[in-house]
């Protein structure tokens, strides 16, 4: 089968191959891809300046964000068919003893390993997966809106798992990307007012976000954007932020733009060195809560498969481009420009 592999520790060195279908396994199934996003994880392996310790074995295949179609289940697999229509979760690998995997944080586990970087991922014609991760994608959901369901589910858990978002509140969105406009739609669908943050080159991006329902868009490049929050709520401050454009000086703004004792979730992975926090004062003073958010869990999973099925989430939104899995650098080179937002490659 064809799949897109990094060769080598280093920028670039990706190619499209040609290797074995990979073999099902006892409580595996065996999956044919039909779409995989590229990911901002992927392009820092890409360019191979990622975090230090995720012990990445090479070569490997690239994708985590996809949706497919079950082709052959291994033995002891239960309540899983040939022909069923599936998306599943990243960790392919985790101990199952630990206090992480026995509270439902797999993600959390020290042993984990995912699919795309750890072990062999989804840019490619088959990913074989293990039985519990698998979702089951509601009929009137398209392949093409479900291989958004990783991302949406990471949205969904910085929401609803980590902030008491609730109907009537002020929240702020930093980053128009893709993690920040499915963000935008959760603190919508909580009944939430939503001022999304980006700056003038973000334009397009904007007017997704204006589509999808931001009621204000303010640019960090031509505006004060606390003091703005601050006039826009009567000088109480927003109740909740989200940190999704991975800018370190974001979190200045972001902390004096919360009412006091409101909610940050940094949702965004920074490069080390790069995250200046000016406003500690500030931080303890108005007893301003920050969570970290990292990854998703197994309810945001079917939450966010019941939302797209209910229409209260609308993934194609922030699918812009589709390349065939051939045409994979097309596809890279959009994304490294920060052309378009989801970019899909399709075996």
């Amino acid at each position: 089968m064809k799949a897109l592999r990094k060769m080598k520790a280093a920028y670039g060195c990706m190619e499209l191959v040609d290797i074995p279908e990979p073999e099902v396994t006892r409580g595996h199934v065996k999956i044919k891809v039909e779409y995989c996003g590229i990911c901002g994880s992927d392009m820092k392996f890409y360019h191979w300046n990622m975090r230090p310790g995720l012990n990445i074995p090479i070569p490997v295949t690239f994708g985590h964000e996809y949706s497919g179609t079950v082709v052959e289940v291994g033995e002891g697999v239960e309540g899983i068919a040939v022909g069923e229509r599936v998306v599943s979760e990243t960790p392919e690998i985790y101990c199952g003893k630990c206090e992480q995997c026995r509270t439902g944080n797999i993600l959390l586990c020290s042993h984990k390993r995912s699919i795309g970087y750890q072990t062999d991922g989804a840019m490619a014609d088959y990913v074989t997966i293990r039985q519990e991760l698998v979702h089951k994608i509601p009929e009137n959901v398209s392949f093409k809106e479900a291989a958004l369901c990783e991302p949406a589910a990471v949205a969904a858990h910085a929401v609803y798992d980590k902030t008491t978002v609730q109907p009537g509140d002020t929240t702020v969105i930093f980053g128009p990307g893709t993690i920040g406009l499915l963000v935008l739609q959760m603190v919508k669908a909580a009944g939430s007012r939503a001022i999304l943050v980006g700056m003038s080159k973000d334009e397009k991006r904007l007017a997704v976000g204006k589509a999808l329902g931001a009621d204000e868009i303010l640019l960090s490049d031509e505006a004060d954007v606390p003091a703005k929050i601050k006039e826009l709520t009567r000088g109480r401050g927003a109740d909740a932020a989200f940190e999704c454009s991975g800018a370190g000086a974001v979190l200045d703004q972001a902390i004096v733009s919360l009412k006091k004792m409101g909610e940050l979730v940094i949702v965004s992975l920074f490069k080390n060195g790069e995250i200046p926090i000016n406003t500690f004062n500030t931080l303890v003073n108005n007893e301003i809560r920050i969570s970290g958010s990292y990854g998703q869990r197994y309810r945001g999973w079917e939450k966010v498969l019941q939302m797209m099925s209910n229409g209260q989430l609308n993934a194609e939104a922030v699918e812009t481009d589709v390349f065939s899995l051939t045409d994979w650098e097309r596809g890279f080179a959009k994304a490294e420009n920060g052309e378009g937002i989801k970019i899909l490659l399709k075996p």
